[in-house]
């Protein structure tokens, strides 16, 4: 099954231009400017301009670090900007799902419901894994994103990795594999 990302982001945001500022809007005429307009401090500090709202130079860095390209990356403040994201970007308010599968990490659900979003929760098995059949059965043209984090959080489990890759091949959704964060 083809994955197309944008059948996946809401139409309204798909066109929308990333925000720049008034640095970057005269970046490359080779000046140096002290834009007092946005508040930086005109001397020398350790925090003195508003970052890259992109995290170009982060992106790049992190990406030869990791060995992977630097559109395969996402940076967030957290965890919990990182969902909020996701279901804001994916999700219709009033119209579609996530999917979860309690016991879980809860700010999904919080996430959810902040942003108007339904949820479909398919309990895990008595053993703590993914019920697949269940699962597939539950999905229906309304989901649209799948959280599965692991270690699962209350149980401190991992998923079976077979089931995870099974449920892949039968959703062209967005699975979001929850692994936190690498310190």
């Amino acid at each position: 099954m083809e994955f197309n990302l944008s059948k996946y982001i809401r139409p309204s945001l798909i066109s929308l231009a990333p925000y720049q500022s008034a640095r970057q809007e005269f970046e490359g005429d080779g000046r140096k400017m002290i834009l007092l307009d946005a508040n930086e401090n005109p001397f020398e500090s350790v925090v003195n301009r508003y970052p890259d709202p992109l995290q170009q130079q982060l992106k790049k860095e992190i990406a030869l670090w990791k060995g992977v390209e630097e559109d395969q990356l996402y940076l967030s403040n957290g965890s919990d900007e990182f969902i909020s994201q996701v279901i804001m970007g994916s999700c219709a308010p009033g119209k579609d799902q996530i999917m979860i599968f309690p016991p879980t990490f809860g700010m999904y659900k919080v996430a959810a419901n902040l942003h108007g979003v339904g949820v479909q929760e398919v309990p895990l098995t008595v053993n703590f894994q993914l019920d697949i059949a269940a699962i597939l059965g539950a999905i229906n043209e309304t989901t649209k994103v799948i959280f599965i984090p692991t270690p699962n959080n209350p149980t401190a489990n991992n998923f079976d990795l077979n089931t995870i890759e099974q449920l892949l091949q039968n959703f062209s959704g967005l699975v979001v594999v929850d692994e936190r964060s690498e310190e």
